[in-house]
């Protein structure tokens, strides 16, 4: 399973954004992903992953752009690298 692929399809799926809209470093929030659509990709991510993010886990750095919910994603998954 593609992590990053998965994420990005939801994002451009529940808050439309065109597909070479957002990149790994396109700033999210307080942008393009306004606080209900952040729970609901939590969520997502959630059960899509079978996570469970504790509240440390869910800050404004881990939620920044693509980038950076992949690679949170892949720590709580201890995976690292490219899928």
């Amino acid at each position: 399973m593609d992590i990053r692929e998965t994420i990005h399809g939801f994002i451009r799926k529940e808050v439309g954004v065109p597909d070479g809209d957002i990149r790994d470093d396109t700033p999210l929030l307080g942008g393009l992903v306004d606080s209900l659509e952040l729970m609901k990709l939590i969520s997502f991510i959630e059960e899509e992953f079978d996570l469970t993010f504790s509240d440390d886990d869910i800050t404004t750095e881990h939620f920044r752009t693509l980038g950076n919910i992949e690679a949170l994603v892949r720590d709580r998954l201890g995976q690292s690298g490219t899928s």
